[in-house]
């Protein structure tokens, strides 16, 4: 819902994004390289991930750690 109310407010853009990026939950394989790809793309978005959540059965994210200036803490997640 975030999404669209962003999108449709170009005020709202700037402060939405900051919320969108600061707890990052990636679920699978795809998410994570699609993520990956994505701030790759824009490094301004880099510094805006705070919180990193994955499942530690699935993949690997040290990919992400190093280009992530401002993440803050890592959790991994599974059963």
């Amino acid at each position: 819902m975030l999404c669209a109310f962003a999108l449709t407010c170009s005020q709202l853009h700037p402060r939405s994004r900051f919320v969108l990026l600061a707890n990052v939950d990636l679920q699978s394989q795809e998410q994570l390289k699609k993520f990956y790809d994505a701030v790759q793309a824009q490094p301004h978005l880099q510094p805006l991930v705070r919180y990193l959540s994955v499942p530690w059965y699935k993949f690997s994210p040290f990919p992400l750690l190093s280009i992530l200036p401002g993440l803050r803490h890592v959790a991994f997640n599974g059963t």
